[in-house]
């Protein structure tokens, strides 16, 4: 009888391994949930391509990688934020916004906006991300042309050469 019950126990055991190999616990993404979140970049009233959109948390209490989720735009200005993964969103809570648009998106060393939006301190910038999907409200950056650093290699050109490489 004693044989018979530790035969199942090992049977059991055998069996729970087996499940747990073949159907492991899905893992969670580190950090606090995350809520997909986009939203667009307007300069001057046009789409903004190539700019990188920052947001700092206002709760530091968060984990490093959830306190600056991150986005670059596309030709449109159209963003989608990661935290940990690509696109997998940002945390609730309360941020601000920061900007840096380079002049070469190849070499991106010089910022078109000279550095004015790129500090969290006193970025103007400020979005609630609630505990679901949320697209944002554009942000609408007005600067005076003549303030604007000119585009030395965009998204256009770099389509450009991409597209002439693969005509050769």
């Amino acid at each position: 009888m004693e044989d018979k019950r530790w035969l199942l126990f090992v049977a059991g055991a055998l069996l729970l391994g087996m499940v747990w190999v073949y159907f492991p616990w899905p893992e969670r993404p580190p950090g606090a949930p995350k809520f997909p979140v986009t939203g667009t970049v307007l300069v001057n009233g046009e789409p903004a391509g190539g700019l990188t959109v920052r947001l700092f948390a206002k709760d530091t209490s968060l984990d490093m990688q959830d306190q600056v989720p991150v986005a670059s735009t596309d030709k449109e200005g159209h963003f989608e934020l990661s935290s940990f993964n690509a696109n997998d969103g940002a945390a609730e809570g309360e941020y601000v916004a920061t900007f840096y648009w380079p002049t070469n998106l190849l070499s991106p060393t010089k910022d078109r906006f000279k550095g004015k939006f790129l500090n969290p301190q006193t970025s103007t910038f400020s979005v609630t991300i609630p505990a679901e999907p949320t697209e944002l409200p554009p942000f609408k950056i007005e600067v005076p042309k003549r303030d604007l650093l000119p585009m030395e290699l965009g998204l256009a050109e770099l389509e450009q050469l991409a597209k002439s490489k693969t005509a050769q």
